[in-house]
């Protein structure tokens, strides 16, 4: 899916800055109907940690938490995710381990 395309490379989208990014992301997937967002679910199993834990932040938001469940279960918990610039947006970063800057 484009989607997840778009959400690996959120730092690098042009003229857009990743919070502003991640808001239009979060609408387009919340707008998604079940059975779209499982089977986005099942393709971020090729993505890369730090896209599955931003789409896993959304899903967090939006109640879908069998999918939820299921991302965390692929991430190394001690994992720190930098994205900076999208934490502010992300009520629920601290679940996810994303931060602006790595963990010392």
């Amino acid at each position: 899916m484009q989607i997840l395309d778009a959400v690996r490379y959120i730092k690098k989208i042009p003229d857009s800055k990743p919070g502003a990014s991640y808001e239009r992301l979060f609408f387009i997937i919340k707008r998604l109907s079940p059975a779209e967002q499982k089977r986005m679910s099942k393709l971020l199993l090729k993505y890369p940690a730090s896209t599955r834990a931003l789409v896993g932040t959304i899903f967090e938001v939006i109640g879908n938490i069998q999918l939820v469940k299921s991302l965390q279960k692929t991430l190394n918990p001690v994992t720190a995710y930098k994205i900076p610039g999208v934490r502010k947006h992300i009520v629920n970063a601290e679940n996810w381990n994303i931060n602006d800057s790595p963990r010392k």
